[in-house]
């Protein structure tokens, strides 16, 4: 049974692993923008944008933000229209509210726990944004260099992107320093790379690195990277050592298992599943999956640079900046010279999500409209049915990198009427979750907190 048949009763699929238990993404599509670069919010299909680099999503909303990068600000992508939230166009260094911040060409953005990170790479600094649109700096004094220390006195040279863990500790692939950098409690400090550029493993600050463009944590605390000049996929492991993922350190492009593998300057890196990695690799340009066990397959991309849609195999790119996925499993790409948001659908199909006129018989999407208690958790959650007219069809959770974890069909939702449902989260992972529950005519949509 697809995704989309639990939810709706009808056929269409949302996301259904293959019989290898991984998902498929035949259609590439342009989700915002077109190829004319300026600065101009609307509707997704006549928005503009001017060198996308980072993309993100939201469980909250459900939006998308993306770090406009030539347009120095930030942009929201929501219910069919593209929002400027933060800075006004111009290069500059300004904390302040909405579009009185200014930023210098950002890059990174990473949402969590209600606050949106952002890389304000020019500026040498990490910035954040709270739900009123409160910019603030959180980390580097604005100086070109390095040093580690008390945060605001600290210094980073074009810090490209970002990750943040459940307790707020954040993650910066500091570029041109050739570190991973942590900022926790007010302090930044080094966790990989010993600021040489180069290609070493090991011990985590002997090893050297060569421009670390992105990085996500796993569960247990591991930093998985892009080392993007050595053209390979690394980990910064809990023990404190660097290790190859895969990638041979020779730019090209092979499919194979760890260092049989080739890159060609690999940007970024996202979980498409816990096991399995999701890298862009730019220059190729493709989008290679990559397990931890180091096999490395190529997903879409005609290995072509230009700007095509349709099906994901012929498609081009040109320049590809970040990728992120939503809680429906679908994957945004921010295509820097394409001036475009791209987005591939698991096995072609479009939902709800993402279109900006539903059909007639589609069922309406109501955000945050699912009471939680309480919010945050430890082990059992509530949730209130008690304002859903009609019969529920499916119960679906997912964590913060869109897996799913936890599905109830119709009849395992017979006892709950319409009063509550009891969802047991004891032993899952500390982090937001999403919860979908399905009528034949509305999905209800929410989140909540595990503590």
């Amino acid at each position: 049974m697809t995704l989309r048949t639990l939810l709706l009763g009808a056929v269409v699929a949302l996301v259904c692993p293959s019989a290898s238990g991984q998902l498929s993404y035949p259609t590439t599509d342009t989700y915002a923008g077109s190829s004319s670069p300026g600065l101009l919010d609307g509707a997704y299909a006549t928005a503009h944008f001017s060198g996308p680099y980072g993309v993100c999503f939201d469980p909250v909303e459900g939006a998308i933000y993306v770090a406009d990068g030539f347009n120095h600000c930030i942009r929201k992508l929501m219910n069919g229209q593209v929002t400027t939230i933060a800075g006004n166009g111009s290069p500059g260094d300004v904390d302040g509210v909405g579009q009185n911040a200014q930023f210098n060409t950002p890059t990174g953005v990473f949402f969590k726990n209600g606050f949106l990170y952002i890389c304000d790479d020019f500026n040498n600094k990490i910035k954040r944004m709270d739900s009123l649109f409160n910019v603030e700096t959180i980390a580097g004094n604005g100086g070109s260099g390095f040093a580690d220390g008390p945060a605001l006195a600290a210094m980073f040279h074009q810090p490209k992107s970002l990750a943040v863990d459940s307790a707020g500790v954040v993650y910066v692939a500091d570029y041109e320093n050739h570190r991973i950098r942590k900022i926790e409690a007010g302090t930044v400090t080094t966790v990989a790379g010993d600021g040489n550029a180069g290609d070493g493993l090991g011990p985590a600050l002997s090893a050297s690195l060569y421009r670390p463009r992105d990085l996500c944590l796993d569960d247990l605390g591991n930093v998985y990277f892009v080392d993007l000049m050595n053209h390979r996929i690394k980990v910064l492991t809990t023990a404190g050592d660097v290790e190859l993922v895969a990638g041979s350190g020779t730019q090209g492009n092979a499919d194979g298992i760890g260092a049989l593998a080739e890159f060609s300057i690999p940007v970024a890196i996202d979980w498409e599943a816990p096991g399995t990695l999701m890298v862009l690799d730019a220059v190729n340009p493709l989008l290679r999956r990559v397990t931890t066990a180091g096999v490395v397959t190529t997903v879409a991309g005609s290995g072509g640079t230009g700007y095509v849609d349709g099906n994901s195999v012929s498609a081009e790119f040109d320049l590809p900046q970040d990728i992120c996925f939503n809680s429906y499993g679908e994957l945004f790409v921010g295509d820097r010279n394409n001036n475009a948001i791209r987005i591939l659908y698991p096995h072609g199909e479009k939902p709800l999500s993402t279109t900006e006129q539903p059909a007639a018989n589609a069922p309406e999407l109501v955000a945050a409209n699912l009471p939680v208690q309480p919010n945050p958790t430890q082990d059992v959650v509530l949730i209130n049915l008690s304002h859903i007219p009609d019969p529920l069809t499916g119960l679906l959770v997912y964590d913060e990198k869109g897996a799913l974890v936890l599905r109830m069909e119709q009849g395992d939702l017979a006892g709950f009427g319409r009063g509550a449902a009891t969802i047991d989260a004891t032993g899952w992972p500390a982090g937001q979750y999403a919860v979908l529950v399905s009528t034949r005519s509305r999905l209800y949509r929410s989140v909540f907190i595990k503590e």
